[in-house]
């Protein structure tokens, strides 16, 4: 009985420990699941270098220099501790389960200490969230306060410059009122003082004054300078003259330009143009010029019209219907000083690009004043179509200068004389005799108070002389006197219309004596 009670409490302790084994082994079985179901929680390349996931990719508000450096150092050293506990652990492997059972339990502690936040390198712990709201309210509060102190002092600033700004605007205005009547008082003063004036005039200075034809002599037997040269360019400019006129023949009109005289140059193109063609000469430099001439010279001289053309107008497309209507008829007109003073009104401009527009008319101008191109817009440019040469001739303005007052020459009346006659000469009959009329009756009246001849006393003399058969037509021989700058008209204190001739009774005189002997 002994050896059967002792038999079943062996079975019963060997049952006992059997149980006690497995339930170790079922303790360690659950240990290995733990350890095969923790995360990794280091970033390593390398087996000795172990770095915290969370060190890498944490989001970290306070960042300093070194900061990394100080973490690589940290890893370096950390390990090294590591590196030991691997070779325990290797020992552990020689030796059988119990040393296993030992590192299994390094781990699970080392992944016990993975878990708290304390363990990390470099571990930043964070501030409660409540705490951070309470900080922050105070800092916006003191950010509040100290924009608010800003923008208090600005305005204070911005006040005391606007009062400084006023005070130097009123003291400105008291410097210009007190300026201001001094200049009033200095001024009166200077009016209530006699003005003093200067005596030395021109008609003081001791000059030789020459008639017109002796300074002229004068002028022909000064030398030139460089006439070599100035022949060479003028040979230069004539080998051009075909060249012109293919140019002309293809729609171009031409400007020349230039420094010195171009009526030579001009006179030679012309000798060469009238071999087969009309050439019509304009002098634009005469001082008594009108676009109704140069109308007339055209339609009158170049193509003899015989009717009656009143306005310019009418005549400009009787030029255009008549070389248009023509075979093989061209027309070319060549102006000297298109930018004449005569010719500088908008109104002959006009005309003259209306006639440059003619398809049969070619016009060849010449200018002298440096502001000659002001006289046209791009209109009258592009209707004028230009082609420029510069052809400076270095010669002196003798024709061009000849009509100008001198202070060289005697103021004799002889320049208005020549160009009186010109002017007589280029009326009609009956105009001729209207300006005789008119010139006779001042000579007999110079000795009064000569006011002019009243228009109705003026008309019935012509009617009785048969020079006109109403007013309109002495009105209209009377605004070609006023187009020459011959007659002026005026009105009277009676409100009457008296006519003036504007030159002096001297002048009247030698012309009424040029006249006399032609009347005979």
């Amino acid at each position: 009985m002994t050896t059967t009670t002792t038999t079943m409490e062996t079975r019963k302790r060997g049952k006992s420990l059997n149980i006690v084994d497995e339930s170790e082994d079922v303790d360690d079985e659950e240990k290995e699941e733990e350890t095969d179901r923790i995360r990794p929680r280091y970033l390593s390349v390398d087996e000795n270098c172990k770095v915290s996931g969370r060190d890498v990719y944490g989001f970290k508000t306070p960042k300093r220099k070194g900061q990394m450096k100080d973490k690589a150092n940290k890893s370096c050293s950390k390990t090294s501790n590591d590196g030991v506990a691997e070779e325990e652990e290797e020992d552990g492997a020689k030796n059988g389960i119990g040393t296993q059972k030992k590192s299994l339990r390094r781990d699970s502690s080392d992944t016990k200490a993975n878990r708290s936040p304390s363990s990390f390198v470099g571990y930043v712990p964070e501030t409660p969230y409540s705490l951070r709201r309470r900080i922050k309210k105070q800092l916006i509060k003191m950010t509040d306060l100290s924009v608010d102190d800003e923008e208090k002092s600005t305005d204070e600033d911005s006040n005391g410059s606007e009062e400084e700004e006023e005070l130097e605007k009123k003291q400105r205005k008291s410097k210009r009122t007190s300026s201001m009547q001094t200049r009033a008082k200095d001024y009166l003063e200077a009016q209530e003082q006699k003005s003093k004036t200067s005596d030395n005039t021109l008609s003081r200075l001791e000059l030789k004054h020459f008639d017109l034809e002796t300074l002229r002599d004068i002028f022909d037997r000064v030398p030139r300078s460089h006439p070599t040269e100035c022949h060479r360019l003028e040979s230069i400019y004539r080998q051009c003259f075909a060249k012109w006129i293919f140019q002309l023949s293809n729609g171009y009109n031409l400007l020349l330009y230039g420094l010195g005289s171009k009526l030579e140059l001009l006179s030679d193109f012309r000798e060469v143009l009238m071999k087969d063609h009309t050439v019509v000469v304009v002098n634009g430099f005469f001082p008594t010029v009108t676009i109704k001439q140069i109308l007339n010279s055209i339609t009158d001289d170049a193509l003899e019209h015989k009717g009656v053309l009143r306005r310019p107008e009418e005549q400009v497309e009787f030029i255009e219907d008549y070389l248009s209507n023509v075979r093989n008829g061209k027309l070319y007109l060549i102006v000297n000083n298109i930018d004449g003073t005569m010719l500088r009104n908008q109104k002959a401009q006009s005309i003259l690009c209306r006639l440059a527009q003619i398809q049969r008319l070619h016009l060849v101008a010449s200018i002298d004043h440096i502001n000659a191109p002001l006289l046209w817009d791009q209109a009258k440019m592009s209707a004028f179509n230009w082609v420029w040469y510069d052809v400076t001739t270095f010669k002196p303005y003798v024709r061009e200068t000849s009509y100008e007052n001198s202070l060289l020459v005697k103021q004799s009346g002889s320049l208005a004389i020549s160009s009186l006659t010109h002017v007589f000469n280029s009326l009609t009959p009956n105009a001729q005799g209207i300006f005789l009329l008119l010139a006779q009756f001042q000579l007999d009246h110079e000795q009064s108070n000569y006011t002019g001849m009243a228009f109705e006393d003026c008309y019935m003399r012509c009617r009785e002389a048969f020079l006109v058969n109403s007013q309109l037509t002495l009105k209209a021989q009377l605004t070609e006197f006023k187009d020459h700058k011959l007659v002026r008209v005026k009105k009277g204190a009676d409100g009457a219309e008296y006519l003036h001739i504007l030159l002096d009774s001297s002048t009247i005189k030698e012309f009424m004596q040029q006249r006399a002997p032609k009347s005979r």
